[in-house]
Formats: structure tokens, sequence, C-alpha cells
């Protein structure tokens, strides 16, 4: 059985979100694998993160996902690279964070004061237990 699969159908501009889907759906659930480029597909974008976040949900596909200049947003595509990807709360976490270590967000007075907040032992980061 097919464990692992390896696609690459950059500059494809006949591929649509309605092809992408039957190709992610038409993986087997052995698959938990992937390592997919759709860059330069200029008719992908958002449909395509749902597909592979329901994949996930349903077989726990995971891997290497690129989707360069598709229509496909740039938050979703940062967000396909991260480790947990399929999981927003533990993302957003991570962005706000890095953010705030990186003082991206420095002006945001409200953000900084929940920093501090949160930050019970005043070491400037927020650890797992915080």
């Amino acid at each position: 059985s097919l464990h692992a699969i390896q696609l690459q159908c950059n500059h494809c501009q006949l591929v649509t979100e309605a092809g992408f889907e039957t190709i992610v759906t038409a993986l087997p659930v052995s698959c938990t694998s992937a390592t997919l480029s759709f860059n330069c597909c200029r008719h992908l974008g958002r449909r395509c993160f749902e597909v592979l976040e329901e994949k996930h949900r349903i077989t726990g596909l995971d891997g290497d996902f690129s989707f360069v200049d598709t229509h496909m947003e740039a938050s979703l595509q940062m967000r396909l690279r991260a480790v947990r990807w399929w999981d927003e709360a533990a993302f957003n976490d991570a962005v706000v964070k890095d953010c705030l270590r990186s003082g991206g967000l420095a002006n945001n007075s409200k953000l900084r004061q929940l920093f501090h907040e949160w930050d019970a032992n005043s070491n400037g980061r927020l650890d797992k237990a915080e």
C-alpha cells in the first residue's frame, strides 16, 4: 500500500481547485505523507488548503506543501510550512509569540500588556506552562 507520495505540478495552468481536490481525495487512506508542489498554478486558492485540512482530519496526511504564486493567501501558505499546520490555534499562538519576540508588534500596547500578564515569571518569553 502507498504510504508516501511526491507530486510536482508546477506551472500547470490547467490545474483547477476541483482537479486538486480529486487528486488529494483519491490518495489512499494508507498515504500519510505527501510532498505536493503546485507553484505557479494560477487557478488554485483557499479551497486547496481546506482539502488538505480535511484529508489530514480523515487520514492524518502530513508533509511538505507548496503553493507559491497561486491565489492561496500568503498566510495559508505560511501556515502550510509550519510543523503543525493543521492546528490553527497553535499556529496563531506561534505567530503572535514570534512577533512579540521580534518586536514586530512593539507599537501595540494592548498586546504588549497581555504578553507581560502571560509572562508569569517575567523572563521575557512565554514558557509552555504560561
